[in-house]
C-alpha cells in the first residue's frame, strides 16, 4: 500500500468517526428531550388523575343531593 493510499484511508476512518461523534451527541440530546417531555406527560397524567377523582367526589355529592 502507498502512503497516499494509507493516508487517504486514514483521512476517511477520521471523517467517519468524526460523524459517529455527531450522531452520538445528536441522540444523547434527544434522549433528554425525550425524558423532559416523558416527566412533562407523567405531570399532565396526574393532574387529569386528580380532576377524575374530583368528578366523582361531585357526582356523589349530586346524587346525594338528587335524593
Amino acid at each position: 500500500m502507498s502512503v497516499n493510499v494509507v493516508k487517504c484511508l486514514l483521512s476517511q476512518a477520521i471523517r467517519n468517526f468524526a460523524s459517529q461523534e455527531q450522531h452520538l451527541e445528536n441522540s444523547y440530546q434527544n434522549m433528554k428531550k425525550l425524558r423532559e417531555l416523558k416527566s412533562h406527560l407523567e405531570f399532565q397524567e396526574e393532574a387529569i388523575e386528580r380532576r377524575v377523582e374530583e368528578m366523582d367526589s361531585l357526582q356523589d355529592q349530586l346524587t346525594t343531593l338528587q335524593r
